[in-house]
């Protein structure tokens, strides 16, 4: 028995070349391995065609023996799912191939090929058939002028031969219907995908890349959308595009779809690395957990390999770590798998780059025992420079003929940049702030900023303008001012020298400037106390997850990539030229209309798994929804223990300010759907009391904020709520993990025996006098005190607790030890007894004025004489 199949996810080519084949290998059965395109699932419907039968995956394994088998329209084993087992079972010579397509790394081996680039597989087919002189029945006919005419567009994509063109005229001599292909393929575009139509024109990014011009439209749904490859054909047709990329996030998968009418461009060669499928024209990616942005970039990586001409400065990048004349090996060692280069620059003692140290001789001093070898003793004195203007061309000569490892970008006498070898090789990708579409806020600083921070932002830009750098201010005051919300938080980053910045910002605006050698940041302190942060862009290496990040030098691009979510990594330029630009490269304003939190790149959790509680605190602060995929990517770092690696200190930093949103009970329940309470401990549940209670506590806190000005953890009243049913073992170590000092995991430890106490105390018969209420609440924390408040449901004990709280607990006393002695009473432990029982007698009494008090201590000391 011979099995005659296709690739997964099947279009008309695969289908029909399958089914034609049918036609000339009798002793075949037909069996696909996965689903087929909708396009194909919607016209057999409509249309009956009587074809060959089609046989399950399961139906195969009980036919008996597979003696061969026929593939067609790929030569990938990956895309032929569970079938590529049975070929490993077969002989070479019994397996044939039908394909148009490059051949794949993973290609399948076959004894006969029959492989021609044409536009399509069936015309392949066709012209077998032909030469095999077997008759094509009309329906066979018109499938096969379907799958000719869906993967050419009507003949009219550069890819199309003569052979396709001569495959379509035979098939239509042999009765094939052209009106069924036209009604099939020809539809208009529904009215979702006229909608996402609509959508996607706007985001079009026009520009040149390596001088030849492009487009890429990126988009982001949590809807999934079929048949997105019929939207982007047509956006192509009527934007008149020759190159188009759209990438396109439907919930936690993102598609890379390509299009391509360029001679001598072929997307199959230029994907060779990504994991999809197409041909020269037609190309589709598919990455499941990888944001939009990361596609991006990995696309920006791609279209490196476009003929191009470049300059230096094109392909040039700020160092991103400069070895010092006396750092051990071992250090270097760390940072090049770090940072994953191979070759750093190194700078002397007097401040100048004079080399290069390079993996291969970290390596061999590591292998030799020489960690401790300073790199001054392996350091290459290859100090070779290139100007910005330079060719490419030339500059990739020089790598070659010179055999360097690397070059120093030189401009006005300084270094500004290096070119790898790598770099000269590959034509690295620059990033071209050219594609940004120029969006201006600088009327809406001047219109709503305070007289003081506007004048603060004028003089900082002067002083950029005068030092030759780049000045930008960057995170939630962008934000905020995009959102129309009173910010006067700024922070700014400069593309060269941030201290030297604020050291000449300080004495302008007359502030003391505090500066951070380590992060290369400072922080100016103002007389009226107002705070400025100045940093040099950076981007931020992870050493392990949950630690704190080694800081390096960057571009603005990457300064704002390490931020976490793309509603916060946004800048406005403050330069003169261009001053009020919004820096934009990854969405955050799209995001900021739309509602939505997303997290920059699938690894921004595994990272710095704190993220995952800012995402929960921005969802809740804002009113915004988190996107699908970067909850997905939130769940997936949870499931890998990420969270039991943060400190404690930065833990409860965020915690403390996560509970301080309003109606924070919900962010315990967020916090749960994504596993996110093992960040307390893994045994933690919020059950159904716990959950409630949390709400209850929504409700106190809410009440306490309207009518008292006393701080208070408020977060540990949700840390309680979360904690009932714990056991002390788990106590402890919540209270270890959130770093709690003495008095605060006190309150941990006691909290549960307190409210058992309350229980007790409020369950006993009769009416507890007010004495009584002020001696058992007078002891309590105004945390335990306000969550005994949450706990109890009854209205009693409500009410007696909140008239604790606004009125018992403050009760004035007038009486006191010195009354006493004045009246003849001796000191000793009598002065204590009276004292309590005058107190005693004034509370219950309701007695709040000094002589009503003074009177009843009379009565108590000369009870006769009150008596008459």
């Amino acid at each position: 028995m011979l099995v005659i199949t296709s690739h997964l996810n099947l279009d008309f080519d695969g289908y029909a070349s399958a089914h034609l084949l049918s036609l000339y290998y009798s002793d075949s059965v037909l069996v696909f391995p996965g689903s087929k395109e909708k396009k194909l699932r919607t016209f057999l419907s409509d249309i009956e065609l009587k074809l060959a039968r089609e046989y399950s995956l399961a139906e195969l394994g009980e036919m008996g023996t597979v003696s061969g088998m026929v593939v067609t329209d790929t030569s990938s084993k990956r895309r032929i799912g569970k079938l590529s087992a049975l070929l490993d079972t077969l002989p070479r010579d019994s397996i044939t191939l039908f394909d148009h397509h490059i051949p794949p790394s993973d290609m399948v081996e076959a004894g006969h090929v029959f492989r021609q680039y044409t536009g399509a597989t069936t015309s392949i087919v066709v012209q077998f058939l032909k030469d095999m002189n077997v008759d094509i029945p009309a329906d066979y006919a018109t499938l096969g002028l379907m799958g000719i005419y869906e993967d050419t567009d009507f003949l009219s994509f550069p890819a199309t031969t003569f052979r396709d063109a001569d495959a379509v005229s035979s098939l239509l001599k042999q009765g094939a219907d052209l009106n069924v292909v036209t009604l099939a393929l020809k539809h208009p575009l529904s009215v979702r995908q006229i909608e996402l139509f609509n959508q996607l024109v706007p985001l079009i990014e026009r520009y040149q890349i390596k001088d030849r011009p492009l487009a890429v439209t990126q988009f982001i749904t949590d809807q999934f959308e079929p048949d997105i490859s019929s939207i982007t054909h047509r956006l192509m047709e009527l934007e008149d595009l020759s190159l188009f990329f759209c990438i396109l996030q439907m919930e936690n998968k993102t598609y890379l779809i390509a299009r391509n009418l360029y001679d001598d461009i072929d997307l199959k060669k230029l994907f060779h690395n990504f994991d999809g499928g197409g041909h020269k024209n037609i190309f589709t990616a598919i990455f499941k957990n990888k944001t939009v942005l990361e596609v991006r970039l990995e696309l920006d990586r791609v279209l490196e390999s476009l003929p191009s001409f470049l300059r230096a400065k094109d392909i040039a990048s700020p160092p991103v770590a400069i070895v010092e004349w006396n750092e051990p090996v071992s250090s270097v060692f760390r940072r090049m798998n770090q940072l994953r280069v191979n070759s750093l620059p190194v700078r002397d003692e007097k401040g100048d780059l004079t080399g290069v140290v390079t993996r291969q001789d970290v390596d061999y001093s590591i292998l030799h025992k020489f960690e401790r070898l300073t790199v001054s003793h392996i350091t290459r004195f290859e100090v070779t420079t290139v100007a910005p203007e330079d060719d490419v061309e030339w500059v990739r000569d020089m790598f070659i003929e010179k055999n360097v490892k690397m070059a120093f970008l030189m401009e006005n006498g300084e270094v500004t940049g290096i070119i790898t070898r790598t770099a000269a090789f590959r034509n690295a990708v620059y990033v071209n702030e050219t594609r940004l579409k120029r969006v201006s806020y600088a009327e809406r600083l001047r219109r709503i900023l305070p007289e003081n921070l506007l004048d603060i932002i004028n003089t900082a830009g002067k002083i950029a303008d005068e030092r030759g750098v780049k000045l930008y201010i960057v995170g939630g005051f962008v934000r905020d001012l995009l959102l129309r919300k009173p910010n006067q938080d700024l922070d700014f980053v400069v593309n060269r020298d941030g201290i030297g910045f604020a050291k000449i910002l300080a004495a302008q605006l007359n502030a003391r400037c505090v500066a951070h050698e380590k992060f290369n940041t400072a922080v100016l302190i103002a007389k009226d106390g107002m705070r400025l942060d100045v940093a040099t862009s950076r981007f931020e290496v992870y050493d392990k997850p949950g630690a704190l990040p080694d800081i390096t030098s960057a571009t603005i691009f990457h300064d704002l990539y390490r931020r976490d979510f793309t509603i916060n990594a946004m800048a406005i330029r403050l330069n003169r030229d261009g001053f009020g630009e919004l820096i934009d490269y990854f969405g955050g304003r799209r995001d900021l209309k739309d509602g939505i939190i997303r997290v920059l790149h699938s690894l921004s959790f595994i990272d710095d798994p704190t993220r995952m509680i800012r995402a929960i605190r921005f969802k809740h602060r804002l009113k915004f929804r988190i996107g699908k995929g970067t909850l997905s990517l939130m769940k997936s770092a949870v499931s890998l223990d990420v969270v039991e690696k943060v400190s404690g200190h930065r833990f409860l930093k965020e915690i403390q300010t996560l509970f301080t949103t309003r109606n924070a009970s919900l962010v315990l329940e967020d916090l749960e759907k994504i596993g996110g309470l093992r960040f307390f401990h893994k045994a933690l549940k919020l059950d159904p009391f716990a959950r409630n209670l949390a709400a209850n506590v929504d409700s106190v806190v809410a009440w306490h904020r309207l009518l008292f000005r006393e701080n208070i953890h408020e977060w540990l009243l949700y840390l309680f709520a979360l904690l009932i049913h714990a056991t002390k073992e788990q106590k402890l170590a919540v209270s270890r993990k959130l770093s709690l000092g003495k008095l605060l995991t006190r309150q941990i430890f006691r909290f549960r025996g307190c409210i058992r106490g309350l229980e007790i105390f409020f369950g006993r018969k009769g009416k507890a006098r007010r004495s009584q209420v002020l001696e058992i609440l007078g002891g309590l924390e105004p945390e335990i005190l306000l969550f005994a408040l949450a706990y109890f449901e009854e209205e009693g004990i409500k009410r007696i607790i909140s008239d604790f709280i606004t009125s018992l607990k403050y009760f004035p006393f007038y009486v006191n030890g010195k009354e006493l002695i004045a009246r003849g009473v001796k000191s000793g432990p009598k002065i204590r007894e009276i004292l309590d029982e005058v107190h005693r007698r004034v509370v219950d009494r309701d007695i709040r004025d000094k002589a009503g008090q003074l009177e009843v201590l009379e009565s108590l000391l000369n009870p006769r004489e009150k008596k008459t």
